[in-house]
């Protein structure tokens, strides 16, 4: 069994759990064994993560759109870059077997494509270069 996770990932770091009660994740296939402990974010870890989320909705809102798009384009290729781990991750941790895990993991792409479709039609061009665009 593996250490016991963070808390939460805030801020572009890890916190570390500090007292919070632990969920024992059990390796679907096999009852018995348990993945790993993870930590149930307490009221302070959680307001802060509220407050950050907060914060980083504003400022992501603020950046054009055309470098929102590039950001998810950049996302999906880091997915499908690591398509084999974490194909291998939802098989263990979910209990999926491959060909639904792949079907999910797929139908993800789809969605960010998706996004960046409609997007793109429904702006003028200028507007995905330099301006703002609040609800993506």
């Amino acid at each position: 069994m593996s250490q016991p996770a963070p808390a939460a990932f805030i801020d572009g770091s890890w916190i570390a759990a500090t007292g919070e009660t632990t969920w024992a994740h059990h390796n679907p296939a096999q009852t018995a064994q348990i993945l790993n402990k993870v930590p149930l974010a307490g009221p302070h870890t959680t307001r802060h993560a509220t407050i950050s989320t907060a914060r980083l909705q504003n400022n992501w809102g603020q950046q054009p759109v055309a470098h929102r798009l590039a950001r998810l384009a950049a996302w999906k290729a880091n997915l499908q870059a690591r398509e084999d781990e974490i194909l291998a991750l939802i098989i263990l941790e979910v209990g999926k077997p491959r060909s639904d895990a792949a079907e999910e993991f797929h139908r993800t792409l789809s969605h960010i494509d998706s996004v960046i479709h409609i997007v793109h039609e429904q702006l003028h061009p200028s507007d995905a270069h330099d301006q703002p665009y609040r609800t993506l």
